[in-house]
């Protein structure tokens, strides 16, 4: 998931209660002026009024805007905590400034910010809550009903009380940031997760439907096969055949055979989770292998550059060949028959890193982004199934790597597949 979207869902909601909670702090202004008519309040009515209708009127903008503005909600949100730190120090610079209690105010518009917002919005709340609460002590005069700790304002309690929530601000800031950030990876990691188990969920299915259908259609295959191979006897014997009926049996046999292809192919490409044993293979064999496959059927040139040739991994050897065959057989669609491909293998670390790099028409950053998704293919119908860089990616996760695509419309298209040289199998093995 985009972490864009994250923040705007994230954010969204702590938006609403703040809208909710300002709406409540206008009521409250306005019950004080209603009941400053029977309580002698030492406020002053028309600075209450006034912020009690400016905030009644943006809260009216602000519930207009959340529906029909552009502007990110994460964004929103921080103005509008901007804002209301804005309009708190405007309240108890009129309400007794340093001395009315109602200071820990700035405090919840920290907590907020941190929790809902990047740590770059809660540290300038922190700063903007501090310059705020610093001003109190030379914008306010002291309100009779709250001077009770010194005639002085800036008395040594007073600046004890300043160090203190300069101190207290930055600490809630600092860690509400930190167990927010915590917690939304935790949030993705759970969501790559389900994901992952959904998509594993798909390939069991898959490889059940491919085991099916072989079984299903094996039958009629074979039948089709050895009825052919008897039209052809005749055809042999016959006095005079023609060239369409030599021509027509031999299109069955070819699809016949492209028929049992596709079934061995799906059937290949699920070995994974049929619980295939993995066992150490040269890279170089793997990607050679795949080559030789498409160098038979296109003449599109393919350059391959192997830093290390000896380099093994522990995999399962036929569901690496078909994830390789597959990324070429991607590169080679894309390409010109003139072009030309880039497959690189080399070892960075603790990985194999396998390049293909094509120069073909490239990918809009909208059809990138659902690339990986089953099913999904640009290629004419009946041209491929839409599978090829799902059931990579997926394999690639589980031996714990990695299948990233880049790519530019008129510029072509980079997969490359991270692999890690020592499983989580293979350690298993070595530690039992």
């Amino acid at each position: 998931m985009d972490s864009c979207a994250v923040n705007s869902v994230s954010a969204e909601r702590p938006l609403r209660w703040l809208l909710a909670i300002r709406w409540l702090s206008a009521g409250v202004q306005l019950a004080l002026l209603a009941a400053a008519y029977f309580i002698p309040l030492d406020v002053s009515a028309p600075r209450l009024l006034m912020l009690g209708v400016l905030i009644l009127f943006s809260n009216t903008v602000a519930a207009f805007s959340l529906r029909n503005s552009s502007l990110p909600v994460p964004n929103f949100l921080g103005f509008f905590l901007l804002a209301d730190t804005l309009v708190i120090t405007l309240l108890l610079t009129w309400t007794g400034g340093p001395y009315n209690p109602f200071t820990i105010l700035y405090l919840v518009q920290i907590s907020l910010a941190a929790v809902a917002l990047k740590p770059l919005w809660a540290w300038l709340l922190t700063i903007f809550s501090s310059i705020g609460f610093y001003s109190l002590f030379i914008l306010a005069a002291p309100v009779s009903s709250h001077s009770m700790h010194h005639d002085d304002p800036f008395s040594l309690h007073l600046y004890g009380m300043l160090i203190a929530f300069v101190f207290t601000a930055a600490l809630v800031s600092f860690m509400l940031s930190k167990l927010s950030s915590a917690l939304l990876r935790s949030e993705r990691a759970l969501s790559e997760m389900r994901l992952q188990k959904l998509n594993e969920q798909r390939l069991a299915s898959l490889a059940t439907l491919a085991a099916g259908a072989a079984h299903e259609l094996s039958t009629p295959l074979t039948t089709i096969a050895v009825t052919k191979s008897e039209i052809s006897d005749l055809l042999e014997r016959a006095p005079a055949p023609t060239i369409e009926l030599r021509r027509a049996a031999r299109t069955i046999g070819d699809q016949v055979q492209r028929c049992k292809s596709i079934l061995a192919n799906m059937a290949g490409r699920s070995g994974a989770v049929r619980g295939e044993a993995p066992e150490l293979v040269r890279v170089v064999d793997c990607i050679e292998d795949a080559a030789a496959q498409l160098r038979n059927r296109r003449s599109t040139k393919l350059n391959i550059t192997v830093d290390s040739r000896d380099s093994k991994i522990s995999v399962i050897q036929e569901s690496l060949r078909q994830v390789l065959t597959s990324l070429l057989q991607n590169a080679v669609d894309a390409s010109s028959a003139a072009g030309s491909i880039d497959i690189t293998a080399k070892r960075i670390d603790e990985q194999i890193v396998v390049t293909v790099k094509d120069r073909g028409h490239g990918m809009s950053s909208e059809l990138l982004a659902v690339a990986k998704e089953p099913f999904f293919t640009t290629k004419p119908v009946g041209s491929g199934m839409g599978l090829g860089l799902f059931l990579a990616d997926l394999y690639a996760r589980q031996f714990g790597g990695e299948l990233s695509i880049d790519s530019a419309p008129g510029v072509g298209t980079t997969a490359t597949l991270k692999l890690p040289v020592k499983t989580g199998l293979e350690e298993l093995a070595a530690n039992a």
